[in-house]
């Protein structure tokens, strides 16, 4: 095997072949010379680092995360479509049914992804149970993660990751409708809209009324946050 490549006997982990569909889609859309320059390293670094290392390689989660989330929107009814280069660097990610939406598994990003000027952002599970946004790596094995189950080619629950992208975009709901209530100038949410409020309610919808959420547990509209909903599942 050439030194610095995957070998070619190893099968790709589907999610390395989406988080590559993605950035040559984003490389072929893009004009700005030093984006699709930035992109192709990022490219090269992802078909050349073996399987068993992809955990560790950092710089790849954010890529890696969106891969396992349109992965998993594509098993729905949901319409999901790649945002072009030019749209990632203004902030979109993919379009759900038509609606510019941006994504992150990154915990301490809040503050900077809670903007009134920026497009509405999920926050994407990145271990099993996860609650909040707040939660730190540290608190669990590697064993327990998403992305960890991915590279493995392990089966993975869509609902379990389903419970968990709601219930922490649940949570960063309520929390941008308390900093909007009540003002906290040194809030991580200090830079939170109305619009905001407004956008991610609108994908947790998107997600509930898809056939990803079961029929029998549609009680209601849980980003009324008086309804609740049953993560027990």
């Amino acid at each position: 095997m050439e030194q610095g490549f995957r070998d070619t006997t190893e099968k790709e982990p589907a999610l390395v072949t989406t988080a590559k569909e993605i950035l040559v889609h984003r490389i072929s859309t893009c004009n700005k010379t030093s984006y699709k320059d930035s992109k192709a390293k990022e490219l090269e670094k992802l078909s050349t680092t073996p399987t068993e290392q992809l955990y560790k390689t950092s710089e790849l989660h954010g890529l890696l995360g969106e891969a396992i989330f349109l992965n998993f929107i594509r098993e729905s009814d949901i319409d999901i479509k790649i945002g072009s280069g030019e749209d990632d660097m203004a902030g979109i990610d993919f379009y759900l049914n038509g609606f510019p939406m941006d994504i992150t598994t990154g915990f301490n990003s809040v503050e900077e992804k809670v903007q009134a000027s920026r497009f509405a952002t999920l926050y994407v599970p990145r271990h099993y149970g996860q609650k909040q946004t707040f939660s730190d790596d540290e608190t669990f094995t590697r064993n327990k993660t998403y992305l960890m189950d991915h590279i493995r080619g392990n089966f993975v629950n869509n609902k379990n990751y389903l419970y968990d992208l709601l219930t922490i975009n649940l949570d960063v709901l309520k929390n941008i409708r308390a900093q909007i209530d009540n003002p906290t100038p040194d809030s991580h949410l200090a830079g939170a809209g109305i619009n905001n409020e407004r956008n991610l309610a609108t994908l947790i919808k998107i997600l509930i009324n898809s056939n990803l959420w079961p029929k029998s547990e549609k009680k209601g509209d849980p980003t009324r946050m008086d309804n609740g909903m049953d993560t027990s599942k």
